[in-house]
């Protein structure tokens, strides 16, 4: 029995050591902007939508860009063509979109 222990005690520390190297939860805080754009594509599969967005206020200017969407249930009311307002959350280098709302309505 001494034997089993002793062999798996490598196996369990290297588990340790290769899970520590994942990426570590970042510290710095979630920065919010205001969106507002067009839809020009819904990638479903890869949670993505493509925007033509006006210029984010204090973040970048205005383009066509794919932005991941979390959580993925709000790529359920895109479609090409729909006007959004949404909120792009950047932490780091990692960015999405989310809080979604869809017509002209929403403009704030």
């Amino acid at each position: 029995m001494t034997l089993r222990v002793s062999a798996t005690l490598p196996v369990i520390g290297l588990a340790l050591v290769f899970g520590a190297c994942g990426k570590a939860p970042s510290a710095s805080p979630i920065k919010r902007y205001r969106l507002h754009g067009v839809v020009v594509r819904v990638e479903r599969q890869t949670h993505l939508v493509a925007i033509k967005h006006e210029r984010i206020e204090g973040w970048m200017g205005a383009m066509t860009m794919a932005f991941p969407v979390r959580p993925q249930e709000e790529l359920l009311k895109l479609s090409p063509g729909i006007e959004i307002t949404a909120t792009v959350f950047v932490q780091d280098l990692d960015y999405w979109v989310g809080d979604i709302k869809t017509g002209p309505g929403n403009r704030k």
